[in-house]
């Protein structure tokens, strides 16, 4: 007996050992259950009677607390709506919250009343973004609403104010277009292709009614351009002329009195005309005097030799500070003096590199290139099942080969909702490159996607 006692009193230790542990863990689970609640507790003291929206001086931005939530969709609303979260950012936000509440509730008086102020609110920073001329800005809060299943006047009008400043966009372009102002043509072309709703039809059409507009101003200003010409050249057939009547008097001066020409020789008069106009800094005078030096005079070679490096560099600097028209003419009066294949061919290809950098100086629009192959947009799934639209504009690079890189999302009313399609997509279009002085260049382009599902 006294050898089983020793095991009997182990086997009593251990479970006495057992009960204290579990009880000690039921100890901590109620203090702990206690502290959580009593924080629970007070949590809910702290927070403030529910205030009816009409009775707060500002219900959109004052705090809008339960005591005890009825709904978590509801609380989710007020607490959006208390922190200034309207109707942004997209899925979260007070419309969002309040429409699926409704939604969910059916009739809810309270709950009505106070979307509808957020709705209201809503539609004045529409109005006012429109005033403004963000359209763009205008154009996210319409889709939010859009988004939500909710509708305002601010729509509507929205859509009809768009529609105007469209109109008005055309007629200032078509109207720059026959003053010619390219740049003011470009500008007012990226406001109405950025322009919610305007679609890649739509601005074709305006820039071929630009294109036929800008033509027929060119066709005048070539005329323009042609008439000046046929003066200057008659300015210089006049110049022309009087170097040779200068040389023609010195000749006959020459002629009547021998002794004092034997003592001083009387030099060319195109000569000095030549040194007049390169000391002043006419190079394209110069040149065009250089003509009328005699090709026997002995001064001729030295005249061109100056005139052949200063018109060259004259080309070069031109070129670099891409005043490429200047640098054009200048090369022409580089080749009445001078014929170096090699340094003309230095000098163009100058002239080449300023053309080409001008042109694609600038992100132009995407419409302005011909697309090859196109890859359609999938719908995001998400965005289907929450009923969700939206507009992105996106920024590439269309390369030599017609092919697209470096592809960004430089804004969107979604945020990152249908980034990933977008680039998906135009990572799959293909262009005719663009050609600058016959050359394939790289071009950065923007463009505009519209997902909707209508």
């Amino acid at each position: 007996m006294a050898e089983n006692s020793q095991p009997d009193t182990e086997k009593k230790g251990r479970s006495s050992d057992t009960l204290l542990l579990i009880l000690a863990l039921l100890a901590i689970a109620g203090m702990g259950a206690w502290f959580f609640l009593g924080t629970d507790e007070q949590m809910i003291e702290e927070v403030p009677v529910a205030t009816p929206i009409d009775d707060l001086d500002d219900p959109v931005t004052a705090v809008i607390a339960v005591e005890e939530p009825t709904n978590e969709l509801l609380n989710r609303a007020r607490l959006a709506a208390n922190a200034g979260m309207l109707v942004e950012p997209a899925g979260t936000n007070a419309l969002y919250y309040y429409s699926l509440y409704l939604e969910e509730q059916g009739a809810d008086s309270d709950a009505e009343a106070e979307l509808q102020r957020i709705l209201d609110r809503s539609g004045s920073d529409v109005e006012q973004a429109i005033d403004a001329g963000n359209f763009e800005r205008a154009g996210f809060l319409v889709d939010q609403i859009r988004n939500a299943g909710l509708t305002h006047e601010s729509v509507t009008n929205y859509q009809q104010q768009v529609a105007a400043f469209a109109d008005t966009l055309r007629s200032r372009a078509i109207a720059a277009a026959e003053a010619g102002n390219e740049a003011q043509i470009e500008t007012l072309l990226t406001q109405y292709e950025s322009l919610p709703g305007v679609n890649s039809t739509a601005l074709l059409a305006l820039r071929s009614d630009v294109r036929d507009a800008l033509d027929a101003q060119r066709l005048a200003a070539a005329a323009a351009a042609a008439e000046a010409q046929r003066r200057r050249q008659q300015q210089q057939a006049a110049a022309r002329q009087r170097a040779a009547n200068q040389q023609a008097a010195a000749a006959r001066s020459q002629t009547a009195t021998p002794a004092t020409a034997a003592a001083a020789p009387a030099e060319n008069p195109a000569v000095v005309a030549v040194r007049a106009a390169l000391n002043e800094g006419d190079l394209i005078g110069a040149a065009t005097l250089f003509a009328s030096v005699p090709s026997d005079n002995a001064e001729r070679g030295t005249l061109q030799v100056a005139l052949d490096t200063q018109l060259a560099r004259g080309v070069s600097r031109l070129a670099s500070a891409g005043q490429t028209a200047e640098a054009e003419a200048m090369l022409d009066s580089w080749r009445s003096v001078a014929g170096d294949a090699s340094t003309e061919s230095a000098l163009s290809a100058d002239i080449d590199a300023a053309y080409i950098r001008a042109a694609t100086a600038d992100i132009v629009s995407a419409a302005t290139l011909r697309r090859v192959e196109t890859l359609a947009p999938v719908y995001p799934r998400a965005a289907i099942r929450r009923g969700l639209t939206g507009r992105l504009r996106l920024e590439y690079t269309v390369d030599v080969d017609g092919t697209t890189s470096d592809i960004e999302v430089v804004d969107s009313t979604q945020s990152g909702i249908f980034d990933r399609s977008a680039i998906r997509a135009v990572s799959g279009w293909r262009y005719e490159p663009r050609e600058v002085r016959g050359q394939a260049v790289a071009q950065r382009v923007y463009a505009f996607l519209d997902y909707n599902l209508e």
